[in-house]
């Protein structure tokens, strides 16, 4: 029984592991296509022809080098900062006993359970007033 109950359980996984990255594959694979072959009917899930034109002219056209170094540098900065901070922060509350401890890491939780989608209207009526969308070379 347990033996079954394991290959179901496996079974599932790859149905899922298949569903969720079956996207990521479509997307890799029509970059690859000519552009005939992206709208040709019936589906084809592999190309043809193999071409990357699709790349030569997102770098020659746009700026997408630019674009692409400044993602790079604020998600590292970005990165650091959230890590260095949060080892601190962690190793305080960890280490030290201080008055307000256990209503601070309460606050940490709660935080934590709020989704991220509730955060998306603000930051839409916030982005276009700061310099964040505007301030950087590129």
């Amino acid at each position: 029984m347990r033996r079954l109950a394991a290959a179901a359980k496996a079974v599932v996984l790859a149905v899922w592991l298949l569903i969720t990255l079956f996207p990521l594959y479509w997307i890799v694979v029509t970059s690859l296509k000519p552009q005939s072959e992206i709208f040709s009917m019936p589906l084809r899930y592999w190309p043809g022809t193999v071409t990357f034109e699709h790349y030569a002219e997102l770098f020659a056209f746009a700026d997408f080098g630019a674009y692409l170094l400044n993602s790079l540098l604020v998600s590292l900065v970005a990165a650091g900062a959230v890590t260095v901070i949060g080892v601190l922060g962690g190793y305080t509350l960890a280490r030290f006993a201080f008055p307000g401890r256990g209503a601070l890491m309460l606050a940490f939780l709660v935080t934590q359970m709020v989704p991220l989608f509730i955060a998306l209207g603000p930051l839409y009526l916030l982005m276009p007033t700061s310099t964040c969308s505007t301030g950087w070379p590129g």
